[in-house]
């Protein structure tokens, strides 16, 4: 063991050393692969979501919805940022 300017070092602080060196790479490619993880979850969604938008409205044609309910339903998605953004567009 040696010492310098306060610090002490030896073979096990050397092997310490290394397995934090080691604990931080697992933590970093686990981050990594998460990040990748969400990245698919939410592209994923995002299709589905975008397919939804397509299948809904003709599947409820098929069961005899009218051409105006229809409308009304699918538009309301959009309402509230519609009304919000006539107030806010001055900010």
């Amino acid at each position: 063991m040696w010492r310098l300017g306060g610090l002490e070092s030896s073979a096990s602080g050397a092997i310490g050393s290394f397995l934090l060196l080691e604990r931080t790479r697992l933590f970093v490619d686990e981050s990594k692969r998460n990040f990748a993880a969400v990245c698919v979850a939410l592209t994923f969604c995002f299709v589905v979501y975008s397919m939804l938008q397509v299948t809904i409205p003709v599947h409820a044609l098929a069961l005899g919805a009218s051409h105006l309910g229809l409308g009304v339903v699918l538009s309301c998605q959009y309402l509230l940022p519609f009304l919000l953004a006539i107030p806010w567009a001055g900010w």
